[in-house]
């Protein structure tokens, strides 16, 4: 009987759980302001939906100056001369890697990506190209996605 009760527990914990989803329209260029409000909130955010037994899905679209904190190789890129460009993703790609492994997807404008001289190549390999920013952002949300800008 008793493994009856935990079983049916179990289930219902299933059957009632909440599958959350956002996707972070990523522009900004301020490493301490990804850092903070877009690595650090989704990490707070994918705790507090784990402690009500809930999951979290989270997509980050990238444009704008965000663009810089994506390319591997920044050497050959049009962020070859920006200061510690090198060591700012160096210290960021191991928390966008983590955030990769725990399921969330970065989506970048191929589009953006284009007008900048920004190859696939040059990009981190959990930096996938989207058709276009736009594109991404109407795909999600009508995916069931709630949309936070972050500029």
């Amino acid at each position: 009987m008793k493994k009856v009760f935990i079983l049916l527990t179990v289930l219902s914990s299933l059957v009632f759980a909440t599958e959350y989803k956002v996707v972070f329209d990523l522009m900004s260029g301020d490493a301490n302001k990804i850092s903070k409000n877009l690595i650090t909130n989704i990490a707070l955010l994918k705790e507090h939906y784990k402690k009500q037994d809930d999951t979290l899905k989270v997509a980050v679209v990238i444009s704008g100056d965000a663009y810089k904190f994506f390319v591997e190789d920044i050497a050959h890129s049009p962020y070859a001369s920006s200061p510690n460009q090198d060591l700012i993703n160096h210290e960021l790609e191991p928390r966008f890697k983590q955030l990769v492994n725990q399921g969330t997807e970065f989506k970048v404008c191929a589009k953006g990506m284009a007008s900048r001289g920004i190859t696939e190549v040059s990009l981190y390999d959990y930096a996938v190209p989207a058709f276009n920013k736009t594109a991404a952002l109407i795909e999600y949300q009508n995916a069931g996605y709630a949309y936070i800008p972050l500029n």
